[in-house]
């Protein structure tokens, strides 16, 4: 995934942090790459799925104003596995907060058809349980099974591996790297810091 290629909001608070639109709109896109990595996990996550029967990203009616959007569901007969995928281990508190709320909502709701429910909450960064329960910032509650990328992807039948050398080929990220220095060595040289290169 290419940094350069993505698109960017000029304007974006990040200008603000460095004093630089140009710094600003590097960092927008970084950010807007950021957010696309998580869109080829998910893809990849359901492209390279051996199970059949899985629904990614339905939204279901819980009798709100507004339908849910799990990342995932699948009945295998027995249970109905409902799960949230995230790329990292840090979340953002209030949306973290609301997601398991809604995992709670869906949970109920088809508890109250008459289905088992098992949730799921995944981060694909994740190297254990305790990295995701610290990410969680206490929201994990104990009805959620908390699984790393590596552990989700055993239980489909995907390559970790493969997603993490793919997503960002080599040559991808040293375009990226010397993308990113030039636009900082540049603004650099605009507010006269040359002698800190």
């Amino acid at each position: 995934m290419l940094i350069e290629e993505r698109k960017t909001n000029i304007n974006s608070s990040y200008k603000l942090l460095f004093g630089d639109p140009t710094l600003g709109e590097l960092m927008s896109r970084i950010n807007s790459a950021n957010i696309g990595l998580g869109y080829a996990l998910e893809a990849y996550y359901e492209e390279h799925s051996t199970i059949d029967g899985i629904v990614w990203k339905e939204k279901v009616d819980v009798g709100e104003k507004k339908k849910i959007e799990p990342d995932m569901m699948y009945d295998d007969g027995e249970f109905l596995h409902i799960g949230e995928v995230k790329m990292g281990v840090d979340f953002d508190t209030k949306k973290s907060k609301s997601e398991i709320l809604n995992l709670h909502k869906l949970k109920k709701h088809f508890e109250d058809i008459g289905k088992k429910v098992k949730l799921y909450f995944i981060s694909h960064l994740a190297e254990d349980e305790e990295a995701m329960k610290k990410g969680l910032k206490g929201n994990a509650t104990l009805d959620i099974n908390l699984l790393t990328g590596e552990m989700f992807c055993s239980w489909l039948g995907a390559d970790y591996k493969e997603f993490n050398e793919t997503v960002t080929p080599k040559d991808h990220i040293v375009k990226n790297i010397i993308y990113g220095y030039n636009i900082f060595k540049d603004a650099m040289i605009r507010f006269e810091l040359e002698d800190k290169l």
